[in-house]
């Protein structure tokens, strides 16, 4: 649980991208298998989630917003920038949660949700990929020691 609340319940300090990749890795690998095991019980013979299947997989992905949240804020400290875009980021997520009724098919989604898919996924690629700021910034020291 230690390593939990070190890793992903904290916004002090720096995240550099391996890290935060692997860190945002291992979150993504727990909501998969939780959403495995929810889709075995709770899906019909075609593979559909029941309402409660449905509700519990919800669940699941806002209970990930908050450390991946977590996660975001210290990688954007590693780029000397505040949690703005991390809080953009949560409420991109959120509305994908909700409000985007067949991710898989992004053709026939309406044009707000398909600006909230590309800005979320540009969004993830400029927090996984820009480089940290060499050495000590205003939120600590470089976490690659340079």
């Amino acid at each position: 649980m230690e390593y939990f609340q070190k890793n992903f319940l904290t916004a002090e300090g720096r995240l550099n991208r391996w890290k935060y990749f692997k860190l945002l890795l291992i979150l993504s690998l727990i909501e998969l298998v939780a959403v495995v095991i929810l889709f075995m019980i709770f899906s019909d013979e075609f593979w559909n989630l029941t309402s409660v299947g449905e509700t519990l997989t919800n669940i699941i992905a806002i209970a990930a917003l908050l450390p991946t949240y977590f996660l975001d804020v210290r990688r954007l400290h590693d780029f000397n920038q505040d949690d703005t875009l991390a809080k953009i980021s949560a409420a991109l997520s959120f509305y994908f949660i909700f409000f985007i009724e067949n991710p898989e098919n992004f053709i026939f989604m309406s044009a707000l949700d398909r600006v909230v898919c590309l800005a979320t996924f540009v969004l993830a690629m400029y927090i996984l990929f820009k480089p940290g700021t060499r050495g000590e910034n205003q939120y600590g020291a470089d976490p690659l020691g340079s």
